[in-house]
């Protein structure tokens, strides 16, 4: 459920009367600043040389500069044979974001996160009831805070045991709900052992000395009448997220929800450290987005002194805000869907 605060704009101050300090969570109407997370941490760039030794030790393309969640080897399970509509890199995204939204709502018994600050140009006569009666028709700039509960949808995620999600890591999760994602190529059954007894598999018997025509005539006129064309696994991601474009977004808002990483204390809003950690949480997603495996700050240049500034600030918050995106379609049962143009 969404709540909105407006700010009035003193001009002669230069300020917002009444606005309180930035925020990102609210537990039971009060504000931390510094969000206690112990199960959601943010993720460290894996250096190359491991990365490829990891690749080849699990039989992946010997082309090492395609992306590993493309590669079919990242869609099929080799233990259960269940194939992924998509890599499973995007699939433990979505396991992560999860954890993080089950983590916070886990707090207390109202949980409120800041989804959107925005400054709002000048307000003129309207009778829109988002807009406070004493803000209408004032003409002058007015800030906005978009506030929505953190309470995930239960019912959307039947089957993945929520209590599991959050406490228990990707890989053990998977190994009992992988199914969750999988269908399953078509194959021969060499025996009777191999029949499963699930409404979901059709099982055909085909005499090995039918002529093919009978075969595919068959095929089309009696199997497409038990297909669906578009049978799909119960849960699906949507759209062609990209694996490190999701995992900057988490880690810029882990990071700002919780800036202490490794002991130290970051300064997201304005500090340059989240950029020049040594683990390199937030990656460049490829060769245009930056440079020694970082991505690029942006950078103002004043036209009139031209003095330039980095900015840092600017960086973490553009990551952060498609992060809560993400985090806010989880807690709808959804996720991969891309974040609305900025």
């Amino acid at each position: 459920m969404k709540n909105r605060e407006y700010f009035k704009f003193d001009p002669k101050n230069k300020k917002h009367v009444e606005q309180k300090e930035t925020y990102l969570v609210k537990v039971d109407g009060r504000v931390l600043k510094n969000v206690p997370l112990k199960k959601s941490r943010p993720v460290g760039k894996i250096e190359e040389s491991r990365k490829d030794a990891i690749r080849k030790s699990r039989g992946l393309s010997k082309y090492l500069d395609q992306p590993t969640y493309l590669e079919d080897t990242a869609r099929i399970n080799r233990e259960t044979g269940g194939v992924l509509d998509k890599g499973i890199q995007l699939h433990r995204h979505w396991f992560q974001y999860l954890k993080l939204a089950l983590e916070l709502e886990s707090l207390g018994k109202k949980v409120e996160l800041v989804t959107v600050q925005s400054q709002i140009n000048k307000i003129k006569n309207t009778d829109s009831d988002d807009i406070p009666a004493h803000l209408k028709g004032v003409g002058v700039l007015s800030r906005a805070r978009v506030i929505e509960r953190v309470k995930v949808k239960r019912e959307k995620y039947e089957g993945w045991d929520l209590d599991q999600v959050l406490n228990d890591t990707f890989n053990k999760w998977w190994e009992t709900h992988s199914h969750l994602f999988e269908g399953h190529s078509p194959s021969f059954l060499d025996s009777k052992n191999e029949w499963v007894d699930d409404p979901k598999f059709l099982y055909l018997r085909i005499d090995a000395s039918s002529k093919r025509k009978d075969v595919h005539q068959f095929l089309r006129r009696e199997l497409g009448k038990r297909l669906s064309d578009d049978g799909k696994p119960s849960f699906l991601i949507d759209g062609n997220p990209r694996p490190d474009q999701l995992q900057n977004r988490y880690n810029a808002l882990v990071m700002t929800l919780n800036p202490i990483v490794d002991g130290v204390k970051l300064e997201p809003r304005r500090d340059k450290k989240i950029y020049e950690h040594k683990n390199i949480y937030l990656r460049a997603t490829d060769i245009r987005s930056g440079k020694d495996g970082r991505l690029t700050v942006p950078v103002y240049t004043n036209k009139k002194t031209g003095k330039v500034k980095i900015q840092y600030g600017n960086l973490v918050g553009n990551q952060r805000k498609d992060g809560i995106h993400h985090l806010m379609d989880v807690i709808g049962g959804r996720f991969g869907s891309a974040p609305p143009n900025k």
